[in-house]
C-alpha cells in the first residue's frame, strides 16, 4: 500500500497514523499523535487545510494538493484525502503526485 492512511480528532490532531508514516516520510508514527496536521504542513497552507476541515460536509470526502515536511527537512508535495465522518476525520496522503491517477 502507497497511501498513508489516518485518522484525525477535529481539532486536526492525529489519532492514530499507517506504520508506513515512516519509510515515507522519516517520521514514527508515534510522533504524530497528539500533533496537529498543522505542525507537519508550511505555513502557507494553513489557512488552505483549516478552512477545508471547516467547511466539509458530513460523509463528503474532498482531495486537494499541499506539502508536507518530511523528517529530513526535505518537503514533499502530496494530494491529501479526507473524508469527515461523525466522530472523526478520516484520510489517506499519498506523497508524489504521479502515484494518484486524475480524473478530470
Amino acid at each position: 500500500m502507497n497511501s498513508i492512511c489516518f485518522s484525525m480528532d477535529f481539532e486536526s490532531k492525529f489519532t492514530w497514523i499507517s506504520k508506513n508514516v515512516e519509510e515515507r516520510t522519516g517520521w514514527k508514527p508515534e510522533e504524530f499523535i497528539g500533533h496537529s496536521v498543522l505542525e507537519f504542513v508550511p505555513p502557507e497552507y494553513h489557512e488552505e487545510m483549516i478552512n477545508s476541515r471547516d467547511n466539509r460536509a458530513l460523509g463528503e470526502t474532498q482531495e486537494y494538493r499541499t506539502k508536507v515536511y518530511r523528517k529530513d527537512t526535505a518537503i514533499d508535495e502530496v494530494v491529501i484525502r479526507i473524508r469527515h465522518l461523525p466522530k472523526c476525520i478520516v484520510g489517506s496522503i499519498d506523497r508524489r503526485l504521479e502515484d494518484r491517477q486524475w480524473i478530470g
